[in-house]
């Protein structure tokens, strides 16, 4: 220890006294010590306990200890709630809200000493000591306005922060706001007493408590009726409102003799005009009225907002301010009037509300903002939101908060500034843009991307919605979730989805119902079996349907969407991309700030033919995030606890860089409880072998190890359960499963792994692991304890009431259980079963992975020859080729079919050969194995003849045949294969099946010379609109508007055409390109350029994206008329050598659409009596235009 203690202290950051406590010393509870806290007096009572006055001795520091009083120490709903208080304020960095210095139980040496009322095992929480009394003791009397104006701002500050971490109070009163001596910038206003708060955003791990509790003098209308899914920003900002209404009128604005006459007055009287008993600002009486609104989105959107408007109202009056001496004998003279409580003034300077704070609320905007921006505040230029200017550090505390605050942001300033400005981008410029943090695991991405979403929420500058993507082997869809938590659609019914859905849209402009109606297919999915409702038929289509609503809710203003773990969601990139691409009518204010694990995404094909494609856009960036520089760490690891110097040292050597790593060292220390206080920081105290931890797996494993010294080794188990059961899974599921195992669920290590945040609350009974390393690290040890398959039986049976209740996602997650406790033929059967409710749905990357780890199953098992299992391949492989086919994997479709068909040959039945023949069949008619194709469809439909079976297959095996036989133009069988076709799709009594076989017998007609008649087409668009089947209905409008084309009937098939582009939008399909240039020919046709530009110039942004040279080449024709009809030198000389090079690699041999295109380019060209030699470029493509055919 250094030879002067106080200065190294000092160094530190610690704030000092030689003073003696306020009070007198005898008030002191004798020998009573929590920590390194001596108790006194008590000095108030509440819900859940009592406050004990304390102090620190080694630095004269004064706190309030709250603890859980004898009566309640043993109720479990109690230690959760305060638990939550815990979390819910340690969260929380800000100088307007309450600062904890330790948490703690109380031990057995100290249960002695206490009084009567406090036990052994209640956890008590040390917290600042508000000096000078409350916010009450100001409200018996008129305060002159900039008094309330210094509390109102303050607050709205310390509230702007909460909500933009997640956290709403739910009973702000004049109680709950302490009053503190004045430290620089901050009038010593304080938030206290979040025992009743509530987590806006689940995962960020508090319990959320739906029951109606609070203060009803000051609780808002949904609060009152337990309207949870109500709760928000809105219901603090509406206690605040009854809280200034008092401070200025004396009285609270809805009062009564009960809490019934209360609660009534809340719900049902108007809000009352200001009776002021002060002079106050003219319009304060308007903006009151918003604060009191009885409808949540009829108040201010945020406390930024409010804070703005406010001071807009402010400005215009020109009010004085209150300097600190003033305010400084306002709190004397509230302490003198209740309890004593001793101060220190400091010198007087002028101190404006939210000096040096947050930005948004000192600057006063000139003019009156837009309707859009009434809800959210301009992007502040600076991102830093300075700290407190006293950072104390208690010697010998802060353990027990050790893991609940958040870490710091140091060494990161370059990302922040990268990031704020790609944020300014998309809020100033109303444009959509994507980020991807990429790094190794631990090194900070995550909290870089929490800390944008959580400055951007504070400073009221943008809505934000976290989506958080789980490990393989776990097939969750991580947006659904996230957008009905995000909606509060928890526990609706697919109608109350609907509604709301309809309500969303509709507040934002929207008329179309296809944009509720998908959207409820996607977040509540229509029962396989069950008719009615709209179906989505593609991965695609649900691409486009999720981008468009993400654009919808960008219009009520800009969005951030936080994209976690992205590496295990590479469907994301997909519709990230769709929302990246953007023509000028979609444009929408949403950034996408993607985190990956960078090892993981390198060895991903799919993730790297992805980001390739999102490279292509001008819209997407790359921020690797490495390890933190020396100087940096050090910060870091002082700001994370207060070690001696030496140990901090040898903790930033070791974790090199690597914040995760010395977080996790000091945490194993902390649990294990080898770290001792001292005045120069904590010491370690323990062998070398604890000291080491030099082995990853027991570096992430240390909080179960600690679990397990504490609680016992069957606890282990109880933890490796919930690593079996998921990233993410359920309480109640925990609870079963453990049961099943034999193993005790001990209620109080979900408390103490919550608290530590090694678990979340994940909202709606639902828990997760913060951290994967911990949760890998247990399945590691699961697996060497050899207890695999046991606890993995046993989660199967967990989920056993989920998957007969038909709980969506259960049916996958048991058959991944059954697979891994070796129950084969049952959890293939789950796969296949699940596998085919999402290819219904069209949701073919989860049927991808579902059917791939059916197959891993069946590999698995030891006894090919099992007939059970032997069946199972079959079927298995006929899906997998399916799958392929559906996917346009051509190759592996056909290698799978052809599969298909050997295994059902050795397996002998004729059913599943015929089924198999009928797959393959279609999958080798697709390429150049045209004579293998035929024979098995001609086998297959010699079976389906004189056997009932599926009637699906026989309609696919009469499809597939005549779609062969047609190419050979061998017309009369194929329409003999197309009747029988269409008498079992009648039959089968499946319209979307029926719609198909419909379509392909007028388009058969059609080739051969016999034209449909418009209404044959328009039954058929009937049976389509009554089946929604999108992408039958766009080609059968698309085959209209061909044949009016061909009898001149342009207008029609100018609509038509239009209707169809309509539809292959909105199913996002690749089909639609096809249609979108024939609307720019027809319109060039017509020598409408400056109608066909838009048309090629879309089509061709869109055909280079989706690497199709072939049709690429008539959009880029098309946008080189358009080019020479502006005489735009450089893009004419682009364009010409782009259709030079896609010509020579595509070998084209072009037609008559391609030659009408060049011809309408020479006719631009001599307009003004111009020749092709003087257009490099166009010279050469003059010379193709003179060698290529009229026709293929």
């Amino acid at each position: 220890m250094g030879s002067d203690p106080f200065s190294r202290l000092e160094k530190a950051g610690m704030t000092l006294s030689t003073t003696s406590p306020s009070g007198d010393l005898t008030d002191v509870l004798a020998g009573v010590r929590l920590g390194k806290f001596d108790l006194f007096e008590r000095i108030g009572e509440g819900a859940m306990g009592a406050v004990y006055r304390g102090y620190h001795e080694e630095q004269g520091l004064e706190v309030a200890i709250k603890v859980i009083l004898q009566e309640r120490a043993g109720d479990s709903a109690y230690q959760r709630a305060f638990g939550h208080e815990v979390r819910s304020v340690a969260a929380l960095e800000h100088p307007g809200i309450v600062r904890l210095y330790d948490y703690g139980v109380i031990d057995a040496g100290a249960e002695a000493r206490l009084p009567d009322k406090l036990r052994q095992g209640s956890p008590y929480l040390v917290m600042e000591y508000g000096r000078f009394g409350t916010l009450a003791g100001l409200m018996d009397k008129p305060q002159p306005w900039p008094v309330v104006e210094l509390v109102l701002f303050a607050i709205l500050d310390a509230l702007a922060h909460s909500h933009a971490r997640g956290v709403i109070h739910r009973d702000i009163k004049p109680q709950n706001v302490l009053l503190d001596r004045v430290e620089e910038g901050w009038p010593g206003v304080l938030l206290t007493d979040f025992g009743l708060a509530y987590a806006l955003q689940p995962d960020e791990g508090a319990v959320q408590s739906k029951r109606v509790a609070g203060t009803p003098q000051y609780m808002a209308p949904e609060q009152l009726l337990g309207k949870w899914r109500e709760y928000g920003p809105a219901t603090d900002l509406y206690a605040l409102g009854c809280v200034i209404y008092e401070m200025i009128c004396g009285e609270v604005p809805f009062g009564g003799d009960n809490v019934m006459q209360i609660a009534r007055a809340h719900l049902d009287q108007p809000v009352p005009r200001l009776s002021s008993r002060l002079e106050v600002p003219e319009g304060l009486d308007g903006w009151m009225q918003r604060m009191l609104a009885k409808d949540a989105t009829a108040r201010w959107a945020s406390a930024a907002i409010a804070a703005r408007e406010l001071r807009r109202i402010c400005a215009r009056e020109g009010t004085r301010r209150i300097n600190q001496r003033q305010w400084q004998a306002i709190l004397q003279a509230n302490v003198a009037s209740g309890e004593q409580r001793g101060g220190e003034e400091h010198a007087s300077v002028q101190m404006l509300p939210f000096h040096a704070l947050t930005p948004l609320m000192n600057a006063l905007p000139v003019n009156e903002a837009p309707a859009v921006e009434q809800r959210f505040t301009s992007l502040p230029q600076d991102w830093q939101r300075p700290r407190r200017s006293t950072n104390i550090r208690v010697a010998g505390a802060g353990l027990g908060l050790f893991g609940l605050r958040r870490l710091p942001t140091v060494g990161r300033e370059v990302e922040c500034e990268q990031l704020w400005s790609t944020l300014r981008e998309v809020i100033e410029g109303g444009v959509s843009r994507a980020v991807l943090l990429q790094g190794a695991s631990g090194v900070g991405k995550d909290h870089l991307a929490a800390w944008l979403v959580e400055r951007a929420r504070e400073v009221g500058s943008a809505n934000t919605l976290h989506v958080r993507y789980r490990a393989a082997g776990e097939v969750t869809d991580a947006v659904r979730e996230s957008l009905i938590a995000y909606l509060g659609l928890e526990g609706l019914s697919r109608a109350e989805v609907a509604t709301r859905l309809e309500a969303v849209v509709r507040a934002s402009g929207g008329e179309d119902p296809y944009e509720w109606q998908s959207m409820t297919e996607m977040l509540s999915p229509t029962p396989v079996g069950e008719g009615g409702g709209l179906r989505l038929s593609s991965q695609a289509q649900r691409h486009s349907v999720l981008a468009a609503f993400l654009r919808r809710l960008a219009q009520a203003g800009p969005l951030i969407v936080r994209l976690q773990d992205v590496q295990w969601g590479v469907t994301a990139l997909g519709w990230v991309e769709l929302l990246l691409h953007q023509v000028e009518d979609e444009r929408a204010p949403i950034l996408v700030v993607m985190s990956a694990r960078d090892d993981l995404m390198a060895l991903s094909a799919e993730h790297i033919r992805a980001l390739a494609t999102l490279r292509q856009s001008g819209a997407f960036r790359e921020l690797s995030i490495s390890p933190l520089g020396a100087a940096a760490t050090m910060t870091f690891i002082e700001e994370l606890l207060f070690l001696e110097p030496g140990l901090a040292g040898e903790v930033a050597e070791r974790c090199a860089g690597n914040p995760l790593v010395a977080m996790t060292f000091v945490e194993r220390w902390i649990e294990r409880g080898l770290l001792t206080p001292t005045l120069d920081g904590f010491r370690f105290e323990g062998s070398p072998e604890e000291r080491a931890l030099d082995d990853a797996g027991s570096l992430w494993l240390a909080p179960a190890l600690a679990i397990v010294d504490e609680s016992g080794p069957e606890q282990m188990i109880a933890l490796e359960v919930a690593a079996a059961l998921g990233a993410r899974f359920g309480l109640l599921d925990w609870k079963r499963a453990c049961a099943a195992a034999g193993i005790e669920w001990n209620p109080q290590v979900v408390e103490r792994l919550l608290v530590r945040r090694h678990l979340v609350d994940a909202g709606s009974g639902q828990l997760a692991f913060s951290q994967s390393l911990l949760r890998e690290a247990l399945l590691v040890h699961l697996r060497g304890a050899g207890r695999w398959q046991k606890l993995h039986a046993a989660c199967a049976k967990a989920l056993t009431p989920r998957v007969d209740a038909g709980e969506e996602g259960a049916l996958e997650r048991s058959a991944v259980m059954l697979k891994e406790s070796g129950q084969t033929a049952e959890a293939v059967r789950r796969f296949l079963k699940a596998s085919e409710v999402r290819r219904l749905r069209g949701e073919q990357h989860y049927n991808a992975y579902l059917l791939d780890q059916a197959w891993q199953a069946l590999d698995d098992v030891a006894n090919p020859l099992n007939a059970e299992l032997a069946r199972l391949r079959v079927e298995l492989a006929c899906d997998r080729a399916w799958m392929f086919g559906a996917t346009y994997h051509v190759r592996l479709a056909q290698v799978w079919a052809l599969r298909a068909v050997e295994l059902a040959e050795a397996f002998g039945d004729s059913a599943l050969l015929a089924q198999a023949r009928s797959i393959a069949g279609l999958q080798l008619s697709v390429g150049s194995r045209a004579e293998e194709a035929e024979d098995l469809l001609r086998g297959a439909i010699a079976y389906w003849r004189v056997q009932d079976g599926d009637r699906r297959f026989h309609v696919i095996a009469c499809k597939s045949l005549a779609r062969l036989l047609a190419r050979r133009g061998q017309w009369d069988e194929v329409f003999v294969f197309l009747d029988e076709a269409l008498v079992q799709a009648e039959a089968s009594g499946d319209l979307v099946l029926l719609a198909n076989v419909r379509y392909d017998v007028l388009f058969a007609r059609y080739r051969h010379g016999d034209v449909p008649t418009l209404e044959e087409l328009d039954e058929l668009i009937a049976i389509c609109e009554l089946a929604e089947q999108y992408i039958g209905l766009a080609e059968v409008l698309n085959l209209r508007a061909d044949i009016q084309r061909t009898r001149g009937e342009v207008a029609g098939a100018r609509a038509d055409l239009a209707r169809a582009l309509h539809y292959f939008n909105r199913i996002n399909s690749q089909n639609g390109m096809a249609v979108m240039l024939n609307l720019g020919l027809m319109l060039l046709a017509e020598d409408d350029v400056d109608g066909a530009k838009s048309y090629f110039e879309r089509a061709a942004v869109s055909l280079r994206r989706q690497r199709r040279p072939q049709l690429l080449i008539y959009a880029v024709l098309g946008c080189l008329v358009s080019a020479l009809s502006e005489r735009h030198r450089t893009r004419v000389e682009r364009l010409s050598a782009e259709a030079i090079r896609l010509i020579e690699e595509t070998h084209f041999l072009g037609d008559d659409d391609a030659r009408a295109l060049l011809l309408a380019a020479s006719r631009a060209v001599h307009a003004d009596g111009e020749r092709w030699e003087e257009w490099a470029q166009l010279k050469a493509l003059g010379q193709m235009l003179e060698r290529m055919p009229s026709a293929p």
